[in-house]
């Protein structure tokens, strides 16, 4: 498990999830409901959540400091990282 303390929001990055059909509070809740992390390239994180309406979004983050990341991404959860929660 990693601590997030703060999510770095920019027009961009809310522009891009709201492409995903996700919106920041969301990924907020995912992030904070934690089902699974993983590493990823270039030092990011994975990390794949349930929303309060038990909605599973997987979030890209790219740690800015302590316990401070910045949102790449966020979509729905694809079938194969549902199958890695089981």
């Amino acid at each position: 498990m990693i601590e997030i303390t703060k999510l770095i929001w920019n027009e961009w990055n809310v522009f891009h999830i709201n492409r995903h059909c996700v919106m920041p509070q969301e990924v907020y809740e995912s992030c904070h409901s934690q089902l699974k992390v993983l590493k990823t390239y270039k030092g990011r994180i994975l990390v794949i959540g349930k929303t309060k309406t038990n909605r599973l979004i997987t979030t890209v983050l790219s740690p800015e400091g302590n316990n401070v990341y910045f949102v790449v991404t966020a979509r729905d959860t694809n079938r194969k990282e549902r199958r890695m929660l089981k």
